[in-house]
C-alpha cells in the first residue's frame, strides 16, 4: 500500500510541520501502508523569503530529519519527503550557505542515500522555476548546475539520478524520486522523467508544492497521463496557503496516481490527511468556477488563521463586488464574524443602498450605516479654502473613496481587531481605477484576481447555491461606484467600462503579454474576436461578447473611437496602475497572472511600439 500526507504546510514553522509529518507516518504505519509520501519542503515551507538567508534557520531545518528518520525505526515501511539540504563545503554565487531542495529516503531508522550526493539526499531538484513568483534560483543551486559544476554533461548527468527497490504490496517495484517541476520539462533541458524511465523505474515518486491556478488541475492531468506511458506516477502536493507580501498562493493538493497515461486515483482538494492509495473509479472533475469558489473560500480561511484574527470588516456598498466578498466570507469564516458597513454618500441611489441591506439580511451578517456626505463636505470645504478652489470633479470622488476606507473602515477594523477587506476587482485595479487610501486599502484582496464577467458568473452561481437571491439581483443592475451624477446607476450610468469586452482586452495585456500592436494587427487580420473569446475562464456564454466590436450596434462606433479605447487602456494599465499597485494589498492569486508580486512593473510612462503607430495609421487611414 502506498500512503500519501496532504499536509497544510505551515512556512518558516519547522517544528509544527515536522510533528505534523510524524503524526502522518505513525497514521500510514497503522493503516499497513509500505511506503509512505510527503511533500516538497515539508519541514521548512516553499515561500519563506529572504528567511532563506538565515544559516541557523536553515540548520534547525535539516535537524529536523534525525526526528524523521526516528519516527520510521523498527517499521519495514519507507518514507519520503522534501526538505532543505546544505553543502558544508561550498557556497551560492551570492557567496552565502549553499542550499539544495532535496528529496529524502529513510527506513528502519535509516537514510537510504544516493552516493552520488553523498550520504544525506535520495534526490535534488534538477529543474528550478524562474517565471512569475518563484524565486528559487535566487537561493537554491538545482541538480542540474552541480553537475555541471562537477564537469558532467547532459549525456552523462544521469549518473545523479537513483532508482531504488521497495516492496510495495507484496511486489518489487523499482522507484524514483523527482520534485515539482521536474515533471514539467517541456521547457527544459534536462528531461528527468525520461532518464528514471531508462533507469527502469516502475513507479515515480513526484514531490510537490503547487499552488492552485485557473484550468492548472486539467493541464497537470494531461502531462501526467503522458509521462505515466508505461509506468505509475505518484504526485503528491500539500495544502494550506503561503504569501510573499503581496500574493497569497493557496495549495489544492489534488494528488493524485497516474497508471500507464490514466488516472487511477485523486485525494479530494483542499482536505488535509493521510490516504491510501486505492485503484477506483474517478469522478468527473469539477467545473472550474466551483473550484475557484473552493480556492477563494479556502484563501479567506487560510489567511485569517494566519493572522490570528476572527472576524472581517467589509465595505458593503450594494454592489456585486462587495457583495461577493461578504458571501465568500461568510462561508470562509462563519456570518457571525463579518461586519459590513454601508456608507452612503447624495450619489448613492436608494436601490443599492436596499440591495445592501437586503443581501446582509439573507446572509445573517452584522450590518451598520454610516452617512459620510457631511464629513465628505466638511472636507471638500477645508481643501477649497485652503487651495481657494471649489473641489468637484475627481477630487470629490477620491475624497468619498478615501472618507470610507480610512475613516470609517480602518478606524471601525482597528478599534474591533478586525481585518479590512479591498475588494476591488482585477479590470479595475489594473487600470488605477480606484483611490490610494481610499478603496485600495485592506489588508487581503480576495477577488482582485477575477474579472468582472468571472464576479458575475461565480455571483450568480453562490446566488443559487447558497440561496441568496440578492446575490443574483445585484448581477442585473450596472456595475457602479456611485461616486457621481455621471455615474447614477438608476438612469442607467456606471463604471466607465465594458466589462465583457474590456475584460477580455485587459486579459490579453496583462496574462498573455500581447501588445496593443498585436491587438491591431489581430483586428486587421480579421481575428480579433476571436483572439478576445479564446480566454480559458468558463464564465458561460452569457457573459461572452454581446455585440460586434465596431459598428453602429457595437461596442465603439468607429475604428478611431475603438483605436483611442485601446489607447486608454494601455495608457491606464501601464501608467497610473503601476504608480497605485504599491497600494495593492495581498491578492489571493489564482490565475496565470496576478498583479502583485506575479507582475513585476517598474514605473515606467506607457510606450507605443513603432509597429504600433504603423497600424494605426494604415487602419485610421481607411
Amino acid at each position: 500500500m502506498i500512503t500519501l500526507s496532504q499536509t497544510n504546510i505551515v512556512a518558516g514553522r519547522p517544528d509544527i510541520n515536522t510533528r505534523n509529518l510524524i503524526r502522518d507516518i505513525c497514521i500510514a504505519e497503522d493503516k499497513g501502508s509500505d511506503l509512505h509520501v510527503a511533500t516538497e519542503l515539508a519541514i521548512s515551507g516553499y515561500m519563506i523569503g529572504d528567511e532563506w538567508e538565515n544559516e541557523a534557520f536553515v540548520r534547525e531545518c535539516e535537524d529536523m530529519n534525525q526526528e524523521i528518520i526516528n519516527a520510521t525505526r523498527d517499521s519495514v515501511m519507507s518514507v519520503i519527503w522534501g526538505n532543505i539540504l546544505s553543502d558544508p563545503v561550498k557556497v551560492n554565487e551570492d557567496g552565502r550557505i549553499r542550499k539544495y531542495n532535496a528529496a529524502f529516503v529513510a527506513r528502519n531508522g535509516v537514510l537510504i542515500p544516493n552516493k552520488a550526493l553523498g550520504d544525506g539526499a535520495f534526490a535534488l531538484k534538477t529543474n528550478m522555476p524562474k517565471y512569475r513568483y518563484f524565486d528559487d534560483e535566487r537561493h537554491i543551486t538545482s541538480l542540474k548546475d552541480l553537475a555541471f559544476e562537477e564537469g558532467a554533461s547532459i549525456d552523462t548527468i544521469d549518473q545523479y539520478y537513483r532508482v531504488i527497490d521497495m516492496t510495495i504490496d507484496g511486489v518489487k517495484r523499482n522507484v524514483g524520486v523527482i520534485i515539482c517541476e521536474d515533471m514539467w520539462d517541456d521547457d527544459y533541458v534536462i528531461k528527468v522523467v525520461d532518464i528514471l524511465k531508462k533507469k527502469g523505474v516502475n513507479i515515480i515518486v513526484n514531490l510537490s508544492a503547487s499552488p492552485f491556478g485557473i484550468g492548472k488541475q486539467g493541464k497537470r492531468d494531461r502531462l501526467l497521463a503522458r509521462q505515466s506511458k508505461g509506468i505509475d506516477i505518484v504526485y503528491t502536493n500539500r495544502v494550506g496557503a503561503e504569501n510573499n507580501s503581496k500574493n497569497e498562493y493557496v495549495y489544492d493538493g489534488a494528488s493524485v496516481v497516474f497508471r500507464d497515461g490514466k488516472k487511477i486515483f485523486q485525494v479530494p482538494s483542499f482536505q488535509e490527511g493521510v490516504f491510501e492509495v486505492q485503484e477506483k473509479k474517478i469522478k468527473n472533475e469539477e467545473k472550474e468556477m466551483r473550484k475557484i469558489e473552493n480556492a477563494l473560500i479556502y484563501g479567506i480561511r487560510e489567511y485569517m488563521r494566519s493572522s490570528g484574527q476572527k472576524k472581517l470588516v467589509i465595505g458593503l456598498s450594494g454592489g456585486i463586488d462587495s457583495a461577493l466578498v461578504a458571501a465568500l466570507a461568510v462561508q470562509a469564516i462563519g456570518a457571525e464574524n463579518v461586519i459590513t458597513v454601508n456608507m452612503p454618500s447624495v450619489y448613492n441611489s436608494d436601490m443599492t443602498k436596499d440591495l445592501a441591506r437586503d443581501l446582509a439580511r439573507e446572509l445573517g451578517i452584522e450590518y451598520h450605516v454610516v452617512p459620510i456626505q457631511e464629513s465628505v463636505d466638511f472636507t471638500k470645504a477645508q481643501i477649497g479654502d485652503i487651495l481657494g478652489i471649489k473641489v468637484e470633479g475627481l477630487m470629490e470622488e477620491n475624497i468619498q473613496a478615501r472618507d470610507r476606507g480610512s475613516r470609517v473602515l480602518m478606524a471601525i477594523a482597528a478599534q474591533s481587531g478586525c481585518i479590512m477587506t479591498n475588494n476591488g476587482n482585477k479590470l479595475e485595479i489594473a487600470t488605477g481605477f480606484a483611490s490610494i487610501a481610499g478603496d485600495l486599502n485592506g489588508a487581503i484582496a480576495p477577488i482582485a484576481d477575477l474579472y468582472k464577467t468571472q464576479i458575475f458568473a461565480l455571483s450568480r452561481m453562490m446566488s443559487q447555491k447558497y440561496s441568496i437571491p440578492t446575490l443574483a439581483k445585484i448581477c442585473d443592475i450596472p456595475p457602479s461606484a456611485e461616486l457621481s451624477k455621471d455615474q447614477a446607476i438608476e438612469e442607467g450610468k456606471g463604471d466607465p467600462f465594458f466589462f465583457e469586452y474590456h475584460d477580455r482586452l485587459m486579459y490579453q495585456f496583462l496574462e498573455m503579454r500581447r501588445d496593443p500592436a498585436q491587438i491591431l494587427t489581430s483586428y486587421q487580420d480579421g481575428k480579433l474576436e476571436e483572439l478576445l473569446n479564446s480566454w480559458t475562464y468558463d464564465v458561460g456564454t452569457e457573459y461572452a461578447l454581446k455585440k460586434p466590436i465596431i459598428g453602429a450596434d457595437g461596442y465603439f462606433p468607429t475604428i478611431g473611437a475603438w483605436v483611442a479605447d485601446v489607447e486608454r487602456i494601455w495608457k491606464l494599465f501601464r501608467g497610473a496602475s503601476t504608480i497605485k499597485g504599491k497600494y495593492i494589498p495581498t491578492i489571493i492569486s489564482l490565475s496565470r497572472r496576478a498583479l502583485g508580486y506575479d507582475l513585476r512593473r517598474s514605473e515606467m510612462s506607457p510606450y507605443f511600439l513603432k509597429k504600433y503607430e504603423e497600424k494605426k495609421g494604415e487602419l485610421l487611414e481607411k
